[in-house]
């Protein structure tokens, strides 16, 4: 058994020795390997490292390219839009140069027409020179023909204002004289009415009131006043009075009141015929106006623009107005 243990012994020794060399070989052929592969992975490192370098490099660059596009397309914007203005411009220096052509045409068309207008007014005064004698016989002939129709105009009026006058006279016989206003006392504290003056004074009843209300209720153009007067519930001069108190003015007789020289030149005939007023007294810058209606602001309007003063309002009869009229305006004429 010894002998057969030494033997192995022997033999494994044997196969020791035979593996050394091999074994020897295989661990330098190891590190060898293992060198080589530490010399790559140094290589894999470097090569990484340079790939991420031009990696970053490469992103750079298409990041500088993209603000490159961004730019060139802003760039291309601004340079449409600088077209299109160039176009707007070109378009509008083309319309001021067409104007400034159909300017100058003009021009020269208004040259012309003034030496035209200069050749007509030298043959305009040739004519008129010719001219002048047939002229101011039209003139005489068209002055003679107006101061016939304004002789008929006057006729009329006067056989108007003799119609009126003798009016006035049946009136003044049978109605008897209208009581003073003044000593009506007013119902309540209120600006009173036309109508109610009138039946507070006793001049007419509710009943005639009402019937006037009815009238002009279905004529809302007339005036309350001319409906009492044409139904003979009240008289012309009950009316004017009735206004007068109503918008606190005097009440003017003007067949009893004197009516100043003067006074009624400051008007002409034709808006005192329109208004039915007349001036009768002046007072510094104040005119005092008898008027028909005191209510009529145009009529007052128009006065003052004509005197240049203020206008005093003051209420007479339309027919005493009126007898004014022919006797200051129409009479003189």
């Amino acid at each position: 058994a010894l002998q057969e243990a030494h033997q192995e012994n022997e033999r494994l020794r044997a196969l020791a020795d035979s593996l050394g060399p091999r074994l020897s070989e295989e661990s330098a052929a190891k590190s060898a390997i293992e060198a080589e592969l530490a010399e790559t992975r140094e290589e894999q490192a470097a090569m990484k490292a340079s790939l991420e370098a031009e990696l970053a490099a490469a992103q750079a660059q298409i990041a500088a390219l993209k603000a490159k596009v961004d730019a060139a397309e802003q760039t291309a914007e601004e340079l449409g839009r600088l077209r299109t203005e160039r176009e707007a411009l070109q378009t509008k220096l083309e319309q001021a140069q067409a104007a400034a052509g159909e300017l100058e045409t003009l021009r020269g068309e208004l040259r012309a027409a003034r030496e035209r207008s200069a050749e007509l007014e030298e043959e305009l005064k040739a004519e008129t020179a010719k001219d002048d004698q047939l002229g101011l016989a039209e003139q005489l002939a068209d002055a003679v023909r107006e101061a016939k129709e304004a002789q008929k105009t006057i006729r009329e009026l006067r056989s108007e204002l003799e119609t009126l006058r003798g009016e006035a006279r049946i009136r003044s016989v049978t109605q008897p004289p209208p009581r003073p206003l003044a000593a009506a006392k007013p119902r309540s504290a209120h600006k009173q009415s036309l109508g109610e003056i009138l039946v507070n004074a006793g001049m007419l009843t509710m009943e005639q009131l009402e019937e006037a209300l009815d009238e002009q209720r279905s004529n809302p153009t007339r005036h309350l006043g001319g409906i009492l007067i044409e139904k003979g519930l009240a008289s012309e001069e009950a009316v004017a009075q009735a206004l007068a108190r109503q918008c606190d003015a005097e009440f003017i007789r003007l067949d009893q009141a004197t009516i100043e020289p003067d006074a009624p030149a400051l008007i002409s005939g034709r808006i005192a015929q329109q208004h039915t007023c007349i001036p009768v007294r002046v007072k510094d810058e104040t005119v005092v106006l008898a008027m028909m209606n005191p209510l009529d602001l145009v009529a007052i309007e128009d006065v003052e623009r004509a005197t240049n003063r203020r206008v005093e309002v003051a209420v007479a009869t339309a027919i005493e107005i009126r007898s004014a009229i022919a006797q200051h305006y129409l009479e003189n004429a």
